[in-house]
């Protein structure tokens, strides 16, 4: 029974990744109406809409990578590593691929045309495609980012993944997680992520281009190691339970003072 528990498909997982693939359409819908920067823009911005993209901002894309992270920790149980990183290359450089060459594109193209007056048709600038890196040409990955970011993540991070599988260092990590999902104490997986937004932000602020993205990288690879440790370790799921409360009231408050930073100037 016990081992039949284990082998269960965690269908909340699949339904987590459905509805934050499903959300990616009026994120991006609504980023035409904020006033900060989009590829394609509306004269006319929306309060309402800021606040909601603001919101949706600050866990979606964490989200994705805890996902990520927690599938990672079931494909190495029946995965040997190589087979591990050839899924990985065939789910998102292939992917990364094509979209560059097929998806992307048209977006590019009518950005140029509201921003840059460019007034060709769609295989003038298709033929173009290739002449420099984007912004300044129009060669992008824009929000297909997230394939390559996590497939360079999900490869970086497989040594030391392995290593606590093995059992060098794993001993020190079950103690540690073990003491930080007891009380409140999961709360300090904030410090490495506050650390990283203070200290790298402000150097390696993006775009989403790995050479300037440095805050964001590695605050999704702590992010993705998460993922891994919540499901390698079963405290972790009785932690989060058990201060789920806590955390609905304290991430609704910040959100709320952040508005009213934001929205003061």
């Amino acid at each position: 029974m016990q081992q039949q528990l284990k082998n269960e498909r965690l269908y909340y997982l699949d339904w987590l990744r459905v509805f934050a693939v499903l959300l990616l359409i009026p994120f991006h819908t609504g980023m035409i109406f904020v006033p900060w920067d989009f590829h394609i823009k509306n004269t006319v911005t929306s309060t309402g809409i800021s606040i909601i993209n603001s919101f949706i901002d600050n866990w979606h894309m964490p989200l994705f990578f805890l996902l990520a992270g927690a599938s990672t920790w079931f494909a190495l149980k029946k995965r040997p590593p190589a087979a591990y990183i050839k899924e990985r290359f065939l789910r998102l450089i292939v992917p990364l691929v094509f979209g560059v060459f097929v998806i992307v594109p048209p977006q590019t193209f009518y950005e140029r045309i509201q921003k840059s007056g460019f007034s060709g048709n769609y295989l003038d600038f298709y033929s173009h495609l290739l002449n420099g890196f984007y912004p300044k040409g129009n060669f992008t990955w824009n929000h297909l980012w997230f394939l390559l970011y996590l497939f360079i993540i999900s490869v970086s991070v497989l040594p030391l993944i392995l290593s606590w599988k093995s059992g060098r260092g794993a001993s020190f990590l079950e103690s540690f997680c073990a003491w930080l999902a007891k009380g409140r104490r999961i709360f300090l997986l904030f410090v490495p992520l506050a650390i990283i937004q203070m200290t790298l932000k402000v150097a390696f602020p993006g775009p989403q281009n790995i050479v300037s993205d440095w805050a964001r990288i590695l605050f999704m690879t702590f992010i993705f190691l998460y993922g891994i440790l919540f499901y390698t370790f079963p405290w972790f799921g009785e932690s989060l339970q058990r201060n789920l409360g806590v955390a609905f009231t304290g991430g609704m408050a910040i959100f709320a003072f952040f508005i009213i930073l934001y929205f003061s100037g």
